[in-house]
């Protein structure tokens, strides 16, 4: 004959309370095996006790009841659908999160002044010292900080700028701006301006990828960059050729450590585990459509992985930055 279990049994059985148990039945989550028609005691089988357990573990990973009562009724695959779409919507949160940190780390003022002549992409066409010299056409000869702005919708940031009010862009700094007829002047500092002409007005919520790779890769195997790889150090795109292994810069990074697998794929521990995919030479981004090349150098009995990082800089402007150094552990 079937065991059955009281209510109390149960929720000892499953490391909860009788409450807990009686608030399950009554959002259908879980159903008596019998009813005694004489006393009204409910009794439960083992399967119950089993479900009630499974309930408590995914409440601890974070799921509510309705999404409790909705996983439980997939099967394997598309419960790792549900699980891809909870995470992505984690994901949302967070950024949201990161950006109140960012607002609040600055001490920038919530209030948020519009200027529907801003909104839209703005390129940097001359740096000068003064509006005088642009006129004049005196211009200086060296690289702008922010070679393209995005105005977003609501004061918005991105990785190139933290945010902007009517009249002021954030970025390390607060940057004071001006708009004349199609032209914005943006003071960098006494004798830095930079002059953009507008692209257009569209209103965005965030920046567009204008940059892509060719992702369409054959595959080939590098025997050499299996295994786990730690960071090392980070230089500037230009000093790649050049650079020699002396002892890292000892600064902390997003980025923690890179693994490569066999199947090639790789994983990248930063804040979260990001899966990319690898060839001989190149890892890959096919979502974002990044190729990152790499290259592999060896000094003093160790070897060193160069990545050539493309972050929003490269997707949204074509510039190349920073490559990030990873020394193999493992």
């Amino acid at each position: 004959m079937e065991k059955l279990f009281k209510i109390g049994e149960v929720a000892s059985l499953a490391d909860t309370t009788i409450k807990t148990i009686r608030y399950y039945e009554k959002v259908n989550l879980i159903k008596p095996k019998k009813v005694d028609e004489f006393s009204g005691y409910r009794y439960f089988d083992a399967v119950t006790i089993q479900l009630v357990q499974k309930v408590q573990k995914l409440k601890q990973f974070g799921l509510n009841l309705n999404e409790i009562k909705s996983f439980i009724k997939l099967d394997r695959d598309k419960q790792f659908d549900f699980i891809n779409k909870k995470f992505r919507m984690l994901e949302l949160a967070k950024q949201n999160l990161l950006n109140l940190a960012s607002h609040c780390a600055r001490k920038i003022d919530f209030f948020f002044e519009n200027d529907n002549k801003a909104v839209g992409k703005w390129k940097c066409i001359a740096v000068v010292k003064s509006k005088e010299n642009y006129f004049n056409n005196l211009f200086e000869e060296h690289k702008p900080i922010l070679p393209y702005l995005y105005f977003l919708k609501n004061g918005a940031g991105y990785d190139m700028i933290k945010g902007w009010s009517k009249g002021e862009i954030y970025h390390h700094h607060t940057y004071k701006y001006e708009i004349e007829n199609n032209l914005m002047f943006v003071q960098l500092n006494e004798l830095e301006l930079q002059v953009y002409e507008k692209i257009d007005s569209i209103e965005r919520s965030e920046p567009e990828q204008d940059f892509f790779d060719n992702v369409d890769i054959s595959i080939e195997s590098d025997p050499r960059v299996l295994g786990l790889w730690k960071i090392y150090d980070h230089i500037m795109y230009s000093k790649k050729e050049d650079y020699l292994p002396r002892g890292g810069s000892g600064e902390r990074y997003f980025m923690r450590s890179l693994a490569f697998f066999p199947e090639n794929i790789c994983m990248l521990d930063t804040d979260d585990y990001r899966r990319l995919r690898w060839t001989k030479g190149i890892v890959f981004d096919k979502k974002k459509k990044l190729a990152m090349p790499y290259q592999i150098k060896e000094c003093n009995d160790k070897k060193y992985l160069i990545l050539e990082w493309k972050d929003d800089g490269y997707r949204f402007f074509g510039e190349h930055t920073w490559c990030y150094v990873f020394e193999k552990i493992g």
